[in-house]
């Protein structure tokens, strides 16, 4: 046997006598540059997947879903039927995961929670008006929670409030 040869036997029994979850294919084949490939993609979709395999098996994920704002509600009225749909669907729900911000380096979330946290965000978003969700700023990906949907959306609507109100008052002054 090919001293290259051999040498490319023993790399690759090495490789295949590792357990399956620390395994890595370092140089093969030889002589072609490979992507080192790495679990942590596999590792994500899986936790995705469990997360919402998990989650849709106990709870009817669907019903939050279907919350939207209604023509004349406030934003406040909105968040707070959003909150109590989403405790009646998920009630053992840890509140960090829609109000605290992904900055606690001493506690951080999980993979499955921060998956659920951009879950509801955008779920959250999806359901505002569109007047208001069109106004409202996309927060970097660790500010993503439904407090911060909740808050922005409450300051682009008193934003919109004032501007009609202004508007109101040009027009009044203009007919007088």
């Amino acid at each position: 046997m090919d001293s290259t040869n051999a040498t490319k036997l023993e790399k690759l029994t090495k490789t295949f006598n590792q357990p399956l979850g620390l395994l890595t294919l370092e140089a093969f084949p030889i002589g072609n540059p490979v992507i080192e490939p790495t679990m942590v993609s596999f590792d994500e979709s899986y936790t995705r997947h469990l997360a919402l395999k998990s989650i849709r098996s106990v709870y009817d994920i669907e019903e939050i879903k279907k919350i939207k704002q209604k023509e004349a509600e406030s934003v406040h009225d909105y968040t707070s039927r959003f909150y109590d749909k989403l405790y009646n669907c998920l009630p053992d729900l840890d509140s960090r995961i829609t109000d605290q911000e992904d900055s606690n380096e001493g506690n951080p979330f999980s993979s499955e929670d921060n998956y659920l946290r951009k879950e509801l965000f955008s779920t959250c978003l999806r359901g505002l008006a569109y007047r208001i969700a069109n106004h409202t700023q996309i927060p970097t990906q660790n500010l993503q929670c439904v407090k911060t949907v909740s808050e922005q959306a409450h300051a682009v609507e008193e934003t919109l409030k004032l501007k009609g109100f202004g508007e109101r008052k040009k027009l009044q002054y203009n007919n007088i």
